[in-house]
Parts: structure tokens; C-alpha cells; sequence
């Protein structure tokens, strides 16, 4: 987990996805017809009934897992971030996540930022470290949770805000 990337989320940075499958609506009107969609990547299976693809969470190769209710949003360089969710953990556990993944669509690749791999079982969530108010600190992290809203305002930071979780 990259220290210096968490700092910065720590202190003022922190789509939904459903079994990877990324898809995208065509922007350029003179090389496809309006309306058309793209795949992208990821799996074009469905998994097992009340099941979902486990993350992927490490250096390189990673790539976070089923999930709905994440809050999401891109960043002045045009890249995906992602945070939380009711999903599907390292383990393939399911329940509430607090982890931060960003997708930068130039080199198409997802990183893990932040957070934990795993649910833990006893309350379905990783609880938060929030530390002084008002004060930004590397160990601070948001507890897991679903269905957040999250928007960014003009100097670029990300406020977080709500509802379920832990």
C-alpha cells in the first residue's frame, strides 16, 4: 500500500461495479453511431447465484472486486477513483468495504490505494480510523460502507459523506 498516495487521500482525496463488466458509451460521434456501447474488458460471465468475483488486491494485477453502492468519481487527470461498497473481498467474503482503488484509463490499469482486503466476519465491515478533526494523518481512514455520496469541490478535494456502514 503506497504511503504517500494514502497520506494525500488521508487528507483530502478519498463505478459501481458489477462483475467487471466495464462498459463504456462511445463519446466520438464520427467513428460510432450515438447510443452505441463498448465492453471494454473483464468478464462476460455472470458468477453463481448470490456470489460475486473476489478483489485482487497487490502490487501489480490488481483489480478490485463485484461490488455495488461505491461511491465514485474522477480526478483533474481524468482518472477513475473508487471507495467502498457492498462487495466481495480478497477472500471472496461479502460485506461492506473500505477499500480505495483508482483506474487510470491511459495506461488501463487499476492500483489499490488504501484500505483493507478483508471483511472481517464477526460485523461485516472494517470499522474507521478518523484520528483529530480536522486534522489530516496518514493512519485516518473511513470505515466501510455502502451507498456513500461523494463529490469534489473546486481545489480538487474529495468530500465523503454518509450513510451505511460501519
Amino acid at each position: 500500500m503506497p504511503t504517500g498516495k494514502l497520506g494525500l487521500l488521508s487528507a483530502s482525496i478519498f463505478r459501481s461495479l458489477i462483475c467487471f463488466a466495464f462498459i463504456a458509451l462511445s463519446a466520438d460521434a464520427q467513428t460510432t453511431a450515438p447510443n452505441e456501447w463498448t465492453w471494454m474488458g473483464g468478464s462476460s460471465t455472470e458468477p453463481a447465484q448470490g456470489s460475486g468475483y473476489a478483489g485482487v488486491y497487490g502490487l501489480s494485477g490488481s483489480l478490485p472486486g463485484s461490488r455495488s453502492g461505491a461511491s465514485s468519481w474522477t480526478d483533474r487527470e481524468g482518472n477513475l477513483w473508487l471507495f467502498g461498497g457492498n462487495g466481495f473481498d480478497s477472500k471472496g467474503v461479502e460485506g461492506y468495504l473500505n477499500d480505495l482503488w483508482e483506474f487510470q484509463p491511459s495506461i488501463d490499469e487499476w492500483a489499490w490505494i488504501g484500505g483493507s482486503d478483508t471483511v472481517p466476519a464477526a460485523n461485516g465491515g472494517q470499522p474507521g480510523v478518523y484520528g483529530k478533526l480536522g486534522t489530516p494523518a496518514v493512519g485516518n481512514v473511513p470505515g466501510s460502507r455502502s451507498g456513500a455520496s461523494s463529490w469534489t469541490d473546486g481545489n480538487g478535494k474529495l468530500w465523503l459523506f454518509g450513510p451505511l456502514g460501519i
